[in-house]
């Protein structure tokens, strides 16, 4: 998302390395043009002392490193800018501390533009949202379960960040700053299963079944787009970066590919189809599937080659890491020995092959699936354009 770049291209297949200097991000984009940059919350895009927000192109940071621990001490250092400020911050105070951040900042930026880059660590583990956000029936099996994987927590969740993003917005009604400000809401991938859920969809995280894929999100710029509209077509959040540079008359990076596109014209009701037509899913290092349209083709793969952390070629991964990625995968298409299409708009669960009935589409898409593979690389080969 801050890059507008398929992670292939620059090496980026687990949260432990950091994004290379040579990218650029959207705070990078925006600062020559005078935006004042900011960001809080969660950043798993390498260390802090030499890959942190700072190292990117962000004027400011608060916040901690990566999630909370799950079923411990719900506790991580927190950080301002390069430098930690305490040992032990909780998760149920992380909250609070991101919205009052970036209220203040907004209100010390009001008088010039900015980008704010808010990374919540709601909805995720560890289960346990603040009493007030409960009822008595919830709070008693949350505290159960003491921040250990819990559906009953999910709800309460939900209307916590919903409090946190009402205050934001507050904040910008009370500044009168609304009218002419971008929010674009969106979630990072499906549930952690079997918390949550993906509605009609299959899988869940870390999974490249649309139930992993698929997210909410809401744009909202009153002076801009028209309120009230639903739009179904395919986009990703890859497409953010570019459609905010359209917006903002700031010219991309000419050094560099970006597979982003712009939205705007789709935003403000100009045009009703998406400028995308495709997307590549990758589960780490490897190719899982490819989408072109309604039709999606799921490639042949094993549990165990999924290389979700591994940052080597040809590692097969093994062990807990891996056991707990497929554990939150929902359940399907782990192992596959042979390619399986899809029509993803009249077959929402993935369930019924047609590749047998379809074979020039399955051609089709086996084709594209071949010319990605020689770009951005695959599980056991470098892409012409991956990281050197």
């Amino acid at each position: 998302m801050l890059t507008g770049r398929y992670p292939q291209r620059n090496g980026v297949f687990n949260v432990a390395i950091g994004l290379p200097h040579s990218e650029v991000t959207i705070a990078e984009l925006l600062q020559p043009a005078g935006y004042a940059t900011a960001a809080f919350g969660k950043w798993h895009l390498g260390p802090m002392a030499t890959h942190g927000p700072p190292h990117h192109g962000f004027h400011h940071y608060e916040g901690a490193l990566h999630n909370y621990h799950v079923g411990s001490t719900h506790k991580n250092p927190w950080y301002e800018n390069l430098s930690k400020v305490e040992d032990d911050s909780t998760f149920q105070e992380a909250h609070q501390r991101l919205t009052d951040a970036t209220i203040s900042y907004i209100t010390e930026q009001r008088d010039r533009p900015f980008f704010i880059y808010l990374s919540h660590y709601l909805v995720h583990g560890p289960w346990y949202p603040n009493k007030e956000f409960c009822t008595e029936e919830e709070w008693a099996s949350i505290e159960q379960t003491k921040g250990n994987i819990n559906p009953v927590a999910i709800p309460p969740m939900v209307r916590e960040l919903d409090h946190h993003i009402g205050q934001v917005l507050d904040a910008l009604d009370r500044l009168g700053l609304s009218e002419n400000t971008i929010i674009i809401f969106a979630s990072d991938n499906g549930p952690w299963l079997p918390t949550g859920s993906a509605g009609p969809y299959a899988g869940g995280k870390f999974g490249t079944m649309e139930g992993g894929q698929r997210v909410p999100c809401i744009i909202r710029w009153p002076a801009q787009i028209p309120a009230g509209q639903v739009y179904d077509e395919l986009t990703s959040t890859l497409d953010v970066m570019p459609t905010l540079a359209a917006i903002t008359g700031t010219p991309l990076p000419t050094n560099k590919k970006t597979d982003g596109y712009n939205l705007l014209p789709v935003l403000r009701g100009d045009e009703t189809t998406s400028p995308r037509d495709d997307i590549y899913y990758y589960n780490g290092r490897k190719l899982e599937a490819y989408r072109q349209g309604d039709w999606k083709i799921h490639l042949p793969r094993k549990a165990n080659t999924k290389n979700t952390y591994s940052n080597d070629v040809n590692h097969d991964n093994g062990g807990d890491v891996i056991w707990w990625a497929h554990a939150a995968r929902g359940g399907s298409h782990h192992n596959l020995d042979r390619n399986l299409l899809n029509n993803v708009r009249q077959d929402q669960k993935e369930q019924v092959d047609l590749s047998t009935s379809h074979p020039e589409i399955t051609q089709r898409l086996l084709n594209k699936v071949e010319t990605i593979r020689v770009e951005l690389g695959d599980h056991n080969r470098i892409g012409s354009d991956g990281p050197r």
